[in-house]
């Protein structure tokens, strides 16, 4: 009995090792957002150079999600997490060292290949470790983690920026150290005491491994979260420079806080509502995100601050719980190992693209026609598309999403169920 105890709590403190190291890779790529404007400034770089650093971090991303992030079937998912969380902080200092836009692009880059590669990987590993082998509270947790880690990353960024010294530097360089710090829990986490499983690098080509309803299903989880996440890519790109640059200069503090808003009401909304269905879930977040553009779109033609933040609010609701949703569906379907990966490696795809591509596509159009035009545009097509995926949800049979048994290559700690 007492071996099992002390079982049970060296599994509990692997499991919270892990999510802790997730949240903090997450937390250290989502720091910029509240510093850019600082380096506009200091480097003296057009707002189409901004827009090009933002479109560096999707331009990386998506394509290691399909080439580096595979390499877990050669290596496992604890090499390929240490070289994740490695390459994060090494991005951490060139953001630090910058002297110059190519070190602002290179280290963006960096950091984008770091979470393409580990995202799949972290949310298999926490779901083949969740202590007592439930699969909805792994997705939960999951869930919480990326979305807390994201609204975090930009919220401390913008207090360290505004409250220390060097405002574009020390951020980074603690991220940097948390980086680092993240990648001995992983190591301790996953020991290096089980050989990885003899697989092939295959590049993943986009596809998800299940048919007939379960394809359905997936397909619609993907869709609604990629509309998920550009709703919330539009207010982390806009409101730290509408917020923030209020009163005539920038404030980090203000643009971090706005930045950060979105994510953590949905994380407090994923926490407070787990237990809500997932249809249901999903029924009631898509809607809200389109009401959030509404409000959002009248909020930036009245240059009203306390409008936009409402927006932000209401879209972060609106994204815990779409975000919720539609991850549970997607690590319900299948009990095979190989298809769930490929699962959660689509799945990423959507999440990441709804953050990367139509936001670079609202940046090119605001050169041309102006930022309150080209989100006008954006909210018109966005809204549309998520009132139609409720619809599509709403007219789609219910199912039921259960637990599935998996055996999963964590490269340390190989766990069947």
């Amino acid at each position: 009995m007492p071996d099992d105890h002390v079982t049970t709590r060296a599994a509990r403190v692997r499991f919270w090792g892990l999510a802790a190291a997730l949240l903090v890779l997450l937390m250290s790529t989502n720091a910029p957002s509240p510093i850019y404007a600082l380096y506009q400034a200091r480097f003296g770089f057009s707002p189409l150079v901004l827009t090009a650093l933002f479109a560096t971090y999707p331009a990386t991303l998506l394509p290691s999600l399909l080439l580096v992030a595979p390499l877990a079937e050669v290596v496992g998912h604890r090499r390929l997490l240490l070289g994740s969380l490695a390459l994060a902080s090494a991005a951490g200092v060139v953001f630090a060292a910058a002297d110059g836009v190519a070190w602002l692009f290179a280290a963006r880059a960096g950091q984008g290949v770091a979470v393409g590669s580990a995202s799949a990987a972290f949310t298999a590993t926490l779901i083949a470790l969740e202590p007592a082998g439930r699969t909805r509270r792994a997705s939960l947790v999951a869930s919480l983690t990326a979305t807390a880690g994201v609204g975090l990353g930009p919220l401390v960024a913008g207090i360290v920026a505004a409250k220390l010294p060097g405002p574009t530097t020390t951020a980074f360089r603690a991220m940097a150290v948390l980086c680092a710090l993240a990648l001995a829990v992983t190591a301790g986490c996953l020991p290096a005491g089980v050989r990885p499983a003899a697989g092939r690098w295959r590049p993943r080509r986009p596809g998800w491994g299940v048919r007939g309803a379960d394809g359905t299903a997936f397909v619609r989880a993907a869709v609604a979260v990629f509309a998920a996440w550009a709703v919330t890519a539009l207010f982390l790109s806009l409101l730290p420079g509408r917020i923030g640059l209020r009163g005539g200069h920038h404030d980090p503090l203000l643009g971090g806080l706005a930045s950060g808003l979105v994510l953590l009401v949905a994380a407090a909304t994923q926490a407070a509502l787990s237990r809500l269905a997932v249809r249901t879930a999903v029924l009631a977040g898509l809607p809200l995100l389109a009401t959030a553009l509404v409000v959002l779109v009248v909020g930036d033609a009245r240059d009203s601050a306390p409008a936009m933040l409402l927006a932000a609010v209401v879209a972060g609701a609106g994204l815990g719980l779409t975000m919720m949703g539609a991850l549970r569906v997607t690590t319900g379907l299948s009990p095979d190992p190989r298809t769930t990966d490929g699962l959660l490696g689509t799945f990423y795809l959507a999440y990441y693209g709804g953050v990367g591509i139509p936001i670079v596509g609202v940046g090119l159009l605001a050169t041309r026609v102006g930022t309150s035009r080209a989100i006008g545009a954006f909210a018109v097509v966005v809204a549309a598309a998520c009132v139609a995926v409720a619809v599509w949800t709403l007219l789609a049979p219910a199912r039921r999403v259960g637990q599935q048994g998996r055996h999963l290559n964590t490269g340390g700690v190989t766990r069947a169920r």
